[in-house]
């Protein structure tokens, strides 16, 4: 589903961007694109055109009937139940999804988290006998 793609391309960014260590400014403008693009293609896309094609439009491929798209019964379109139901909870893990993502932009944009980062960072490698600077020597 192209919806699921294009609004994985800025998680991917936020994530590199974060892993990178990026500038808060390179940070604000990849999770506001995530947020944005997320709500638009996942919370709201999704639910209006995919769900609302799959509850109404959709017509029995198993079931002989003269209903048309859009005025078939549940009776006379069996088989869109386990895909409703399937679709159902798809929307319910994007809207934690994106709930998660929200949060996880507010702390890293919050201020102070560069100084906590870089805190982190410089305690990375002390805690052993062998850092990455000890590699190859003999002990």
């Amino acid at each position: 589903m192209y919806l699921h793609d294009i609004s994985d391309i800025p998680v991917d960014l936020l994530r590199l961007a974060l892993t990178l260590g990026a500038r808060e400014a390179v940070l604000g403008l990849c999770s506001g694109a995530t947020l944005v693009t997320w709500c638009y293609w996942r919370l709201w896309y999704f639910p209006t055109h995919v769900l609302y094609s799959v509850a109404y439009d959709a017509k029995s491929t198993l079931i002989e009937s003269d209903c048309v798209p859009g005025g078939c019964s549940l009776a006379e379109v069996p088989e869109r139940v386990p895909f409703l139901a399937a679709l159902g909870v798809l929307q319910v893990l994007h809207v934690c999804w994106w709930c998660e993502i929200l949060a996880k932009s507010a702390r890293a944009l919050a201020p102070g988290h560069a100084a906590r980062r870089k805190e982190r960072e410089g305690r990375v490698g002390t805690g052993g006998s062998r850092d990455l600077g000890d590699v190859g020597k003999e002990t």
